[in-house]
């Protein structure tokens, strides 16, 4: 018998607690995995390793927290920048 989790199982995991994306074996390691983790808690946005980065895994973190933005790569920030001035002229009008 083997003790290997399978990926559903690791989403259940993390979907108890957004840690367990640490313990992911990176062959098993996906997008789904990270965005699950980071929809728990925005603060597993620091386990993302980085070719897993992309905009909704970002939003995803913001959404929960707008303090997030200080662990937003570079390259994805200036979209929340973006997003904040759009809300500013739309609460304006």
């Amino acid at each position: 018998m083997t003790n290997k989790k399978t990926t559903n199982e690791w989403l259940e995991a993390i979907n108890k607690d957004h840690n367990a994306l640490l313990d992911v074996p990176k062959e098993l390691l996906t997008h789904e995995l990270c965005l699950a983790a980071v929809k728990k808690d925005y603060a597993a946005i620091n386990y993302v390793p980085e070719e897993y980065f992309s905009k909704d895994i970002c939003f995803a973190a913001y959404q929960q927290s707008p303090v997030a933005i200080r662990y937003v790569p570079k390259d994805f920030r200036e979209l929340y920048t973006k997003n904040i001035e759009n809300i500013g002229e739309k609460q304006q009008l």
